[in-house]
């Protein structure tokens, strides 16, 4: 059996390889930790809540705003769309990306993820605390002009 080494392997889908690099810890690893003397603690479900915009004191205002930069084609063939994401704003006000809920350009969704986190805002208010929100945040573009 003869084995070619200098063959370059296929590249990997993007499936591969999110598994790849988020491999997770696995259901052997699961069953080995034994959790029944964790019981009794503080509620961190209270912690981990995230409020929907209409539940907030007001929309929080954006302070900072960054503009996707799409592929340089884009305008060749004059496409226009919109990509839908929904965003996790923290008590700092900081921008995460929670999924993209549509997109009508797949090529799009990346350039709009990589401006969004940059994105910041006035901390989400409830009940005058500072909170976590989220809400479906729609990025449009138009290059058809």
């Amino acid at each position: 059996m003869c084995v070619d080494l200098d063959m370059t392997p296929p590249p990997l889908s993007l499936s591969q390889l999110e598994a790849a690099l988020n491999p997770g810890i696995g259901d052997g690893l699961l069953q080995a930790v034994n959790l029944d003397g964790f019981g009794g603690g503080p509620d961190v479900g209270s912690e981990l809540t995230i409020f929907e915009l209409r539940d907030l004191d007001r929309q929080p205002r954006r302070l900072t705003t960054v503009q996707p930069q799409f592929p340089a084609d884009f305008q060749v063939r004059g496409l226009r769309g919109e990509v839908r994401v929904r965003i996790l704003i923290d008590e700092q006000g900081n921008v995460s990306i929670l999924e993209v809920v549509g997109s009508t350009h797949p090529e799009a969704v990346q350039p709009v993820r990589q401006a969004l986190v940059r994105w910041r805002f006035e901390p989400p208010m409830r009940n005058g605390q500072p909170v976590r929100a989220q809400y479906i945040q729609p990025i449009g573009y138009n290059f058809s002009q």
